[in-house]
């Protein structure tokens, strides 16, 4: 309560936000971003986390946090397909980031084992390296491509999940509501709050 500036608090309770949250709208906005429920916030606004993805190295990093996150405590990994396919990822959230996209493109894209379209998008804006793996990935052998494209659309399962789509992309489930976008540079600058439940 007595922070000057912008203030993240986690919690897995509502306490925190009942106690706290009127107090600290004085202050500025308040952000709670509540994807299971636990205070029953509808999301009244949304984060595009591709917004963090401005280069390669970035997207690796995205790709490497979603894949950590998909793996099982002690899951044995394959050899050749982890890595193809967390690096096909990383492409595909690359090309979605600089076409100005959300989330679930990467994911229809990679229901779409012969779409080049992201090999374009990265040739297009200067990733010509990049490009050149998403072909590659298009371009094997049927058996092997699939376990490529099979491993990168196992890592984003969860972008099946509307609920949790919705707190990070424009429009899934929100019709015509128009939503604020959480700006975490703009953020970081102010004074509002952001709960993450």
């Amino acid at each position: 309560l007595d922070a000057p500036g912008a203030v993240i608090a986690t919690s897995n309770k509502r306490d925190l936000v009942d106690a706290t949250r009127d107090l600290r709208a004085a202050h500025g906005p308040v952000w709670v971003f509540d994807p299971q429920g636990i205070v029953d916030e509808e999301p009244s606004w949304w984060w595009n986390p591709l917004t963090y993805v401005v280069d390669e190295m970035k997207a690796s990093i995205l790709a490497d946090v979603f894949t950590s996150a998909a793996r099982e405590p002690g899951a044995r990994t394959d050899a050749y397909f982890d890595p193809r396919g967390q690096q096909l990822l990383a492409d595909m959230l690359l090309a979605a980031a600089l076409a100005g996209r959300d989330l679930t493109q990467v994911y229809l894209w990679l229901t779409r084992p012969t779409d080049d379209e992201p090999a374009a998008i990265l040739r297009e804006h200067g990733f010509p390296l990049n490009a050149a793996s998403v072909d590659e990935a298009v371009n094997m052998a049927e058996k092997q491509r699939g376990g490529v494209y099979g491993t990168a659309q196992k890592t984003v399962a969860f972008m099946t999940n509307r609920q949790a789509m919705t707190w990070v992309t424009p429009e899934a489930n929100s019709g015509a509501i128009t939503r604020r976008q959480f700006d975490p540079a703009e953020f970081v600058r102010g004074r509002g709050t952001l709960y993450s439940l």
